[in-house]
């Protein structure tokens, strides 16, 4: 029996299961479509687990010997003064980089930085309240008497100068409108003399 009829087919037809198929060609590759908005973000995941501790680092080199600072008070200009040395001088204080005799500081940076700068007068202050007046203070003790004073001297008054009188010490005389006491014993020595001490002078005449 010859079946070659039916078992033929073209090269466009398949046959599935006793029934023929068209067989399509493959069509052209369409556009790149648009690209999709964007997802939300997605939750944080949890936090990883720590890592292992880094090996140790070498040891640093031993750094350089610090200086050690000198305060040498108010700057003197008869004084040697060393690197370091500190000074103070019209109110700022300065440092000494150099080896220096008789530099001002603040005139020559060659020898002297600035250490601390002098701050400037801050404005006066308000006038406090007065306060209240304090409680009396309780009566002090008598104090103890004083020694007696000495004896005074007595002026005896021997009215106008006389050469005719003996005159002692402290008598008292008037002679030309002047009054005089005698320092010294004398007779017939009239005032003003090294005998007698002016007491009281005459008064002058006022002018008309």
């Amino acid at each position: 029996m010859n079946h070659s009829s039916s078992d033929e087919h073209s090269s466009d037809e398949i046959l599935v299961k006793n029934k023929k198929f068209l067989k399509c060609k493959k069509g052209e590759r369409g556009p790149k479509g648009d690209r999709g908005d964007r997802g939300q973000q997605g939750e944080r995941g949890e936090r990883g687990y720590d890592g292992k501790r880094g090996p140790r680092g070498e040891k640093g080199k031993r750094g350089h010997r610090g200086k050690s600072l000198i305060w040498k008070g108010q700057w003197n200009p008869n004084e040697h003064y060393e690197e370091n040395d500190i000074v103070q001088y019209n109110g700022s204080t300065y440092i000494a980089i150099n080896t220096n005799c008789n530099i001002i500081p603040g005139l020559d940076d060659t020898y002297w930085d600035l250490f601390v700068a002098c701050g400037i007068n801050g404005t006066d202050g308000t006038n406090g309240i007065n306060g209240s007046d304090g409680i009396n203070g309780t009566n002090g003790t008598d104090g103890i008497n004083g020694i007696n004073g000495i004896n005074g001297t007595s002026f005896i008054w021997k009215g106008p100068w006389s050469n005719a009188i003996i005159y002692i010490i402290n008598d008292v005389v008037e002679h030309n409108g002047s009054s005089y006491i005698a320092i010294s014993g004398n007779i017939n020595l009239p005032p003003p003399s090294i005998s007698w001490n002016l007491m009281a002078a005459k008064g002058e005449n006022e002018s008309s």
